[in-house]
């Protein structure tokens, strides 16, 4: 090959490394862009806030079964929050749900925008949370006649209800009724139920029990409703959204209703229902040991 044809093909190669380069570049920009976003999305979520104030779930829980079966149901309060609190631990929460959002793909999908509003939406909260503390009151007055002056009322709505809190409350919901049912186990079921069982016989026991209490939905006797707190956590959003800025606003907007945004907030919905489920299950083969 002479010189010409060298030069060349140095050429060739070097503008094929340049691409390959700006591709990887690209690539590593978008995964940490992406990583970047999951965390802002487990944020504003209230993820970690959801698993850390399951103890105070159970206070309430418990309140309901004392209502319900008297004091006695204090000594089983004493075995299962130990449990509990073995079982629901923040850290795995937080990693099964990285993990989940991480296997979202996210194409050619520009989250720049949406980690600008996730910025402005956390500062809003904060903001409301600080109020909150003295004057509770005016925080709810203020947002109410900010709704009221809004022309784009349903759009707030929509948006409050494409978030994924929503959905993670109900969560919140049915853990509450699975553990208003497990104070109460021994005021309900007959000893022999769980007394006879071998370690394999509780394992299944607990199985069926997460299996049961998930494909149950809300009790009639249950004061933890799904509708209810969907509807606590929509109001929670509302007053912060009525403080966003336009850009902010329309940029959560256009994330929840876009593939890539529906996606995350399925796959995150998903990773603390499985989380809670299999947590619940490690809970109840403990506490039915304690039981035995």
């Amino acid at each position: 090959m002479n010189m010409r044809g060298q030069e060349l093909s140095l050429l060739k190669w070097s503008g094929l490394l340049l691409v390959l380069t700006a591709l990887l570049l690209t690539g590593c920009s978008r995964s940490g862009e992406a990583g970047k976003a999951d965390e802002a999305m487990l944020r504003m979520e209230h993820v970690e806030p959801f698993y850390r104030s399951i103890p105070q779930i159970l206070d309430a829980a418990g309140g309901v079964a004392r209502k319900d079966f008297g004091a006695g149901v204090d000594a089983d309060l004493a075995l299962l929050r130990p449990v509990m609190e073995a079982a629901f631990k923040v850290e795995p929460m937080l990693a099964r749900a990285r993990q989940d959002l991480k296997a979202v793909e996210i194409g050619n999908a520009d989250l720049s925008a949406f980690l600008l509003a996730t910025d402005a939406f956390m500062q809003a909260q904060a903001a409301i949370e600080a109020e909150n503390k003295t004057s509770p009151d005016k925080v709810r007055q203020a947002a109410a006649e900010a709704y009221a002056q809004r022309a784009d009322k349903n759009r707030i709505e929509n948006l409050a209800r494409n978030m994924a809190i929503t959905d993670i409350q109900v969560e919140g919901a049915l853990l509450g009724r699975r553990l208003q049912e497990a104070a109460a186990f021994r005021h309900v079921e007959e000893p022999a139920a769980w007394q006879r069982l071998d370690d394999q016989g509780l394992e299944n026991d607990a199985t069926k029990f997460v299996q049961r209490t998930r494909a149950e939905g809300d009790r009639a006797y249950s004061p933890f409703r799904d509708d209810l707190l969907r509807g606590v956590a929509q109001e929670m959003l509302m007053i912060v959204l009525l403080r966003l800025p336009e850009p902010s606003l329309k940029a959560l907007e256009d994330f929840y209703s876009s593939d890539v945004g529906k996606a995350k907030r399925k796959a995150l919905v998903a990773a603390v229902a499985a989380q809670s489920d299999a947590d619940t299950k490690e809970m109840m083969i403990e506490y039915l040991r304690q039981l035995r």
